[in-house]
């Protein structure tokens, strides 16, 4: 059973209850923080690895750019997206909750956690997460191939 003081400082994929809930899907801590993400692997189609590691290494990249210019603001409110344009259409995005604000260091340790996870996990792909500060749920996001409209 994990509470918010024992996510903090752990970096470990978790399969069983948070706050009292059952988790059946993997759940990843960022290092003191408590920040966590609660991981949906696979989608489709399904992605290269190399275009995945590189488009979230990539934006991990940006964002830090951003918090050095501008501080840890907040990144996402009033229902915002985050788009990450990464190599050969394999995206980023990002989703701020209605109720909650998303800040710039919170979402970068939640893309770390992911690719962290997908390293570990030995498996890069698509995937969907759901994104924690405490219990607080701030986000959504999603690993995926960017549908073009016509």
């Amino acid at each position: 059973n994990l509470s918010e003081a024992s996510l903090t400082g752990r970096k470990k994929r978790q399969t069983t209850t948070l706050y009292g809930i059952p988790q059946s899907r993997p759940v990843w801590c960022a290092v003191n923080t408590s920040t966590y993400i609660r991981i949906t692997p696979g989608g489709s189609p399904s992605l290269n690895a190399t275009e995945v590691n590189t488009t979230l290494a990539n934006s991990i990249r940006y964002i830090s750019r951003v918090i050095e210019a501008y501080g840890d603001s907040t990144a996402l409110s009033d229902g915002a997206q985050f788009l990450y344009a990464g190599y050969n259409d394999v995206i980023l995005a990002v989703d701020q909750t209605a109720k909650w604000s998303l800040t710039w260091k919170i979402m970068q340790d939640a893309v770390a956690e992911l690719l962290d996870w997908m390293i570990e996990a030995g498996g890069l792909g698509a995937a969907q997460f759901d994104l924690y500060n405490g219990q607080h749920a701030v986000g959504t996001g999603a690993v995926k191939f960017r549908q073009i409209e016509v």
